[in-house]
Parts: C-alpha cells; sequence; structure tokens
C-alpha cells in the first residue's frame, strides 16, 4: 500500500463478524514468554515504579475524549473515557483484509491493553474514518523486519503501522499493541541502543516483557492527563 492511497479509499465493509480467533487461547494467561502474567507482572511492577514509558508529544493531543461502556474482544464489559479509531488496510501480504479485520480486533480489542487505561480501539470500516491503518507487508518491507509506524503526510495526526506477514496470529500478540502505543501515543521505544533507552524500564516499550504492565497503565493515565513523561531526544 502506498501512502497516496490514502486519498481514494472508500467504505467497503458493512458488516462486523465475530472475532474467529479464541481470545483465551490467544492470551491464555500468559506473556509472550510462556510465564504466568501475574508472577512476572509482579516484579515488574516493582522494577519499574519509578521508571515510566516515555512519550515523543504531551497528550491528549487529538485522543477524543468519549465516555461510555463497551464489550470487549474477549466477552469484558469495561468503561471507556477515551477512543481510538484504527482499521485494516485494503491490501496486505499473504493475509486478506477479512482474516487481519478478525486478528487486530481479537488482540487491540481485548481487556488486557488499552482498555484497562480507559481507552476504547474501535475498528472503523472505512480508512477514511481511521486515526491508524495496519498493513502486514513482506518481511523486507518492515523496517527492522518486525514492525514500524509512519506518519502519512499532511495536516492532523494519522498513521501507518507496517508488521511483517511473518508476525501474523497467535503467538505474535505484542507486536500490534506496540506498534499502537507508537500511533494512538506517541510512546517511543525504550529498548538498548535506542536514544530512550531506560535500562530499568521493563513493560511493553521495551526491555523484553511484551506485555503492558500495570505501570505501563499508569504511565498512559497519567499521558492523558497530559502529564506524561516526555523523551527530550525523541522531540
Amino acid at each position: 500500500m502506498v501512502l497516496s492511497e490514502i486519498e481514494v479509499y472508500t467504505d467497503i465493509l458493512d458488516v462486523e463478524p465475530a472475532c474467529e480467533y479464541d481470545v483465551e487461547s490467544v492470551f491464555g494467561g500468559v506473556s509472550a514468554h510462556g510465564d504466568p502474567i501475574e508472577a512476572e507482572e509482579t516484579e515488574v511492577r516493582a522494577m519499574a515504579a519509578s521508571n515510566p514509558m516515555r512519550f515523543k508529544l504531551q497528550g491528549q493531543l487529538d485522543v477524543p475524549k468519549k465516555i461510555g461502556r463497551f464489550l470487549t474482544s474477549d466477552g469484558i464489559t469495561m468503561t471507556h473515557n477515551y477512543e481510538w479509531t484504527y482499521t485494516a488496510a485494503l491490501e496486505h501480504h499473504k493475509h486478506s483484509r477479512q482474516k487481519v479485520k478478525e486478528w487486530v480486533r481479537t488482540v487491540l480489542e481485548a481487556s488486557n491493553w488499552f482498555a484497562r487505561a480507559g481507552i476504547r480501539m474501535r475498528y472503523a470500516d472505512s480508512p477514511l474514518q481511521a486515526k491508524t491503518i495496519i498493513t502486514f507487508a513482506p518481511k523486507s518491507d518492515v523496517c527492522g523486519g518486525i514492525g514500524c509506524t509512519r506518519a502519512f503526510p499532511g495536516k492532523g495526526r494519522k498513521d501507518q503501522i507496517l508488521i511483517s506477514s511473518e508476525r501474523f496470529g497467535p503467538p505474535f500478540f505484542a507486536v500490534l499493541p506496540h506498534e499502537m502505543c507508537h500511533s494512538c501515543l506517541t510512546a517511543v521505544d525504550q529498548y538498548g541502543g535506542v536514544r530512550c533507552h531506560d535500562p530499568n524500564y521493563h513493560g511493553l516499550m521495551g526491555n523484553g516483557t511484551g506485555i503492558m504492565t500495570e505501570n505501563d497503565v499508569t504511565c498512559i493515565r497519567t499521558w492523558l492527563r497530559g502529564e506524561g513523561r516526555i523523551c527530550q531526544a525523541a522531540t
């Protein structure tokens, strides 16, 4: 998908089918490493309490404030204070748009990611109505070979998330919320070798946990209040 396509997107889907992937089998109470989340997160929370997620810009930017209740993809009714729209691109490498829609909704709309911070991720069938467009592309077309986020040119904030088509479906669920943190929250990477690296931070944005920790949730809520920790090296 080339960037100019954003100008010619049209509505093509009117029906929202049930998610095909079984959420419990995707998450299953374990982290990306196969360890029990509760045990790992307790350790992570203790280590990261004073080492917050960092952001490029201060929140809440244009994350719309919208209070309501919604049903997550794993069947839990939750309350949200904010809403972010996203969609699947019209074309993908190796996968149909319908399959991509089912997978990204299963992950991003689950109760253990952004919903915990009061943000509803809402799928929009039309890319014209979405702030983030997700594309599964050949590994060679994705910076780093896993996933990356880049901004569309022009006014306003609208991003494209590119993910390697080899990272589709279970167990590759962490890459989607990680890249969505870049797009929705302007969160920055904090793993070794990047400008904002903090070896004491352990969470979704770096240092190998593959989960959104309680510390991450607190940092996102703080960012939404306009009090997030900004990484000056990324501005």
